[in-house]
Parts: C-alpha cells; structure tokens; sequence
C-alpha cells in the first residue's frame, strides 16, 4: 500500500468538484433526452440521428458521480464533528430538491420520486448504526433504509444505500471496496457499469479535504436540477 502513496494526488475537494460537473453532464443529458411523460419514457433521442450514441457518452460519462459522492459520504462520516448536524443538512437539501427533482425527470408521474440525497442520508443512518450498534442491530438499519430507499423511490434506491454500506465496511481496503463497489452497483443497474471510473478516482484520493466552499456543494444540487427545469420549460415547453 505504502507503494500507492505517491498516486494519491486527488483531495476530497477535487474529487467534489468532478463528481458534480460529470452529474451535471448526465442530468443535462438525462433531463432533455430521456424524460418520463406520465409513466412512459418520452426519448427525444430515438428521433434523432445518432441521438443514442451522443445519450450513451453522456450519461456514461455522468455515471462516474454517484460513486465519488457515496466514498465522499463515507469519509464525511468519520471526519465530522457532528454526525448529527451533517444527517440533517443532508435532510435539509435533500427536501429542498424534492421539487426540482420531481419537474426535471419524472413531470408528470403519478408516483413521487426522491432525489439521490435522501438515498445518500439513508445511507448515512444505515453505516452510523453500525457503527454504533454494532453488525447485528446495524444490519436491521441497513435492511430498514434499503428498504426505505425501494419504496420511497429514492435515486439509487436500495442499490444506493448497499453500495455505501459497501464502501464503509471496506474502507481500510481500497482495491476490494472499489471491485465490489462496482460488482454491486453494475448487478443493480447494468448502466452503471461505466461507473468504474469514479470508483477508480477515489483510489487517487489522498485524504485531504482540499479547497472549496464548504456549503456549495449542497446548494448547487437543487440549484442545477432547477436551472435545468427551467431551461427545458423555455426551449422544450415541458
């Protein structure tokens, strides 16, 4: 391992900064291409010449996100100084981007569908009763907020909240969190098969939190999906 040290040469901040511009790389591909109207996917790109080829290079490159923000997750947990104050501003923005979310991929469904940060505070609560319950009374939360994820149809879902079980459970052993990360997250949607780039990145991350304001993050994500909403309303008319 100490042969690998010269390599960690990404901070968290670094690691940050990529994982929101390759999502927004993928909601923009996501939010104008493939929205669902009603319970049916309206695919602009089935209509347009090469339309799948450009949609395909765009989400995957989108799909390198979620891995960084769940190993970001997982390392925020043993930095904070407050567990408890870091679940709720999650919650916060989490509720924050129900809206925004909701207008940006699923329009008009009938069903509710929440944003990726509730699967990320999901499983915050899921690696936190671990860590102090211990594996049997962890391994009920883990089971409670998996299952909170699939019928709260929360991005990700359970395969989300699994995953960041996964990373914590290994996170003294990188190469094995980062094959079965990717084992786990492929299984659970053959699409994320391209997420093995972000999984790689976070083997560079050299455990500094590096630059960047610290509450950004947490604001630009509804901030995006309310842009894009905004953008496809005066282009598109939907």
């Amino acid at each position: 391992m100490e042969n690998l040290q010269k390599f960690r040469i990404i901070s968290g901040g670094t690691l940050k900064w990529i994982a929101l511009v390759t999502m927004f790389i993928d909601h923009a591909a996501a939010s104008f291409v493939d929205v669902f109207i009603g319970n049916s996917p309206y695919r602009i790109f089935e209509s347009v010449q090469e339309g799948y080829k450009v949609y395909n290079l765009l989400r995957g490159i989108g799909r390198c996100a979620f891995p960084i923000f769940c190993f970001l997750l997982v390392e925020g947990f043993y930095h904070t100084r407050d567990r408890l104050r870091y679940l709720i501003r999650l919650l916060i923005f989490a509720v924050l981007s129900i809206w925004p979310f909701q207008k940006v991929f699923f329009p008009s469904a009938d069903v509710l569908h929440l944003d990726v940060l509730f699967t990320l505070a999901l499983g915050f609560i899921a690696i936190w009763a671990i860590d102090e319950r211990g594996y049997i009374w962890g391994g009920a939360a883990t089971a409670a907020c998996a299952l909170a994820a699939f019928f709260l149809h929360t991005d990700y879902r359970h395969g989300g909240v699994i995953l960041i079980v996964i990373l914590y459970l290994l996170r003294q052993y990188p190469p094995a969190s980062v094959i079965l990360g990717q084992i786990w997250i492929a299984y659970y949607n053959g699409e994320e098969r391209w997420a093995f780039t972000g999984f790689l990145l976070t083997l560079l991350y050299n455990g500094k939190r590096g630059r960047g304001p610290k509450y950004f993050f947490y604001f630009f994500y509804p901030l995006h999906l309310i842009f894009l909403y905004l953008l496809r309303k005066m282009t598109l008319g939907y």
